[in-house]
């Protein structure tokens, strides 16, 4: 089997007790295969993190996007793509705000929760497709984004041959997907929560992310983390670890928002382990090599 992204050698690399992991030799990408590591507590629910702490963690991706429209753009009114929407926090934020927004969801439930959300005007943008597949206008978007999308997709460079031309040139895109390089997979191993969604199938890290793009015709000007990004990430690994699977009890997120705090104060000056990688990359064109 071949990396579909640099072309190498997949690898075999053993995590745990019940979950294998195949890696390619060249550029670390990691995949994974439901057969050989198995999605545990979240494999049957309809799997989410808590509202709360969403709105809070794209509050601080928006403030990431507010500040590439000041730094990129003269304009402060943008053409913007969100890609995989999910409950709609960001899309709206923007709309509030006077952006022209598009929003692809294959999530034929969020697609229709957030259009009653909005004005009539603004439904006709809201569209359910599958990621894959989705058609949008061509060379019309600023900006387009995906936060923990990337890593649910099958074929992520018809996603990104689609996103480039549905960006203007010099069209800014941002990434958020979770670090396949972060030491907090290689502590907490088959009890990393990113591997309790069975629909994550890649683990990037910024050597694969940065050839998938490239290759898309895309360059990387800024690796910028989020701060808070994933913020329960590691506290939920460790309570897996411990043998809990069911948090949602009041003692658990108590436990869980408190080991949070210490974990990510632990990423300041620790920064391999934080448990996601952002890539912000400009579309290519004849000025913009």
């Amino acid at each position: 089997m071949y990396c579909p992204i640099c072309g190498g050698k997949f690898k075999e690399i053993n995590i745990g007790k019940s979950c294998l992991l195949l890696k390619c030799k060249q550029c670390g990408l990691l995949k994974r295969d439901l057969d050989k590591c198995f999605a545990h507590a979240r494999a049957f629910q309809d799997f989410g993190g808590n509202s709360q702490l969403d709105k809070w963690r794209l509050a601080n991706v928006k403030l990431l996007v507010d500040r590439i429209i000041n730094k990129y753009f003269s304009n402060r009114k943008q053409s913007i793509l969100d890609i995989g929407f999910g409950r709609g926090f960001l899309l709206k934020a923007f709309i509030r705000e006077g952006h022209s927004v598009w929003g692809i969801d294959h999530d034929q439930r969020m697609v229709d929760k957030v259009s009653m959300d909005l004005e009539r005007s603004y439904r006709s943008n809201i569209i359910h497709s599958e990621l894959e597949k989705f058609e949008v206008p061509s060379g019309c978007f600023d900006i387009a984004y995906m936060v923990h999308v990337i890593e649910h997709l099958k074929n992520p460079s018809i996603v990104l041959g689609r996103l480039y031309e549905a960006l203007k040139p010099g069209g800014i895109l941002l990434i958020i997907t979770p670090n396949g390089d972060s030491a907090s997979l290689r502590l907490f191993k088959e009890n990393w929560w990113f591997l309790e969604d069975p629909t994550h199938y890649y683990f990037y890290n910024h050597t694969s992310m940065h050839i998938l793009l490239e290759s898309a015709g895309f360059k990387i000007i800024s690796r910028q983390p989020v701060l808070g990004e994933s913020f329960t990430l590691e506290a939920n690994s460790a309570l897996r670890w411990l043998g809990f699977y069911n948090l949602n009890n009041p003692t658990l997120t108590f436990s869980s928002l408190g080991l949070s705090l210490l974990f990510n104060l632990i990423r300041i000056a620790y920064p391999d382990l934080h448990p996601s990688i952002t890539a912000i990359a400009r579309k290519k064109d004849d000025n913009n090599h």
